[in-house]
């Protein structure tokens, strides 16, 4: 199946979709994690792009909602985002430690989140070549 990302997805849907891929990567999404999850989204979503609830819950049904069937559509989807969307750096930092926070909140880390937030520090740290 080809993966095609909607033309409309910004940063916001970027973020939404790498919080739920470390969330569910292990196969297991915990109450703990969803409230992490949201924690972080809420005060991304309200702080930097001072959006509504109603406006954040609109994007993560989206993101919810976005067909993926198996990990390496995941991993491929990640990849299109990256091309098509970039991070400024406060904004990857606190991404990265939000996902860290995710993965750890179920005292937890299986080597499935630690394997995609490997890739997904690769992909979207510039410092890094991207080919």
């Amino acid at each position: 199946m080809e993966i095609i990302i909607p033309e409309h997805w910004d940063e916001k849907h970027l973020i939404t979709f790498l919080y739920i891929s470390v969330s569910v990567s292990d196969f297991i999404m915990t109450s703990k994690e969803t409230t992490v999850l949201n924690q972080n989204l809420d005060r991304l979503f309200k702080e930097q792009y001072h959006l509504s609830e109603s406006e954040k819950e609109a994007i993560l049904l989206e993101v919810k909602s976005f067909p993926i069937a198996n990990d390496a559509e995941r991993i491929e989807a990640i990849k299109l985002l990256s091309e098509k969307i970039s991070l400024d750096p406060e904004t990857y930092q606190y991404v990265v430690n939000s996902l860290d926070e995710i993965a750890h909140s179920d005292k937890c880390v299986a080597i499935e989140e630690h394997s995609l937030m490997y890739y997904i520090r690769l992909r979207f740290n510039r410092n890094y070549p991207t080919k």
